[in-house]
């Protein structure tokens, strides 16, 4: 199940910051929480699944959620982050900027605005 955060939830976060802009959704199983995603606007601020629940899909149906009232939706990640770069490239994200400190911006879209690659890429 997922539903919106509660700040009752935060005992299983001990790092995460709120703004009012930030939507917080957590999938939860047997009443235990087992992954969130943050998102403000169409930014995700972060996707988190604890490790022992791990490439079990929790990390797909969260993504899934935020995508069915978005046209695109922005991630920004440290390029040595490969993990979460196949997982957003798997889900269709692209990459649209590589800045100088090696963070790349991806997006995804269901249709209605052109992504494109940024200078210099193939």
């Amino acid at each position: 199940m997922i539903r919106p955060f509660r700040y009752s939830d935060l005992k299983i976060f001990e790092t995460l910051s709120l703004n009012i802009k930030e939507q917080i959704f957590v999938f939860e199983d047997k009443r235990q929480i087992k992954g969130a995603i943050s998102i403000s606007e169409n930014k995700i601020n972060f996707i988190s699944v604890l490790s022992k629940y791990k490439r079990l899909g929790i990390g797909s149906k969260l993504l899934e959620y935020v995508r069915r009232n978005k046209s695109c939706i922005i991630l920004n990640i440290k390029a040595e982050d490969i993990e979460i770069l196949r997982f957003s490239q798997h889900k269709g994200f692209k990459i649209i900027n590589v800045s100088a400190d090696n963070i790349l911006t991806l997006a995804w879209s269901k249709g209605c605005i052109n992504i494109t690659r940024p200078r210099g890429s193939s």
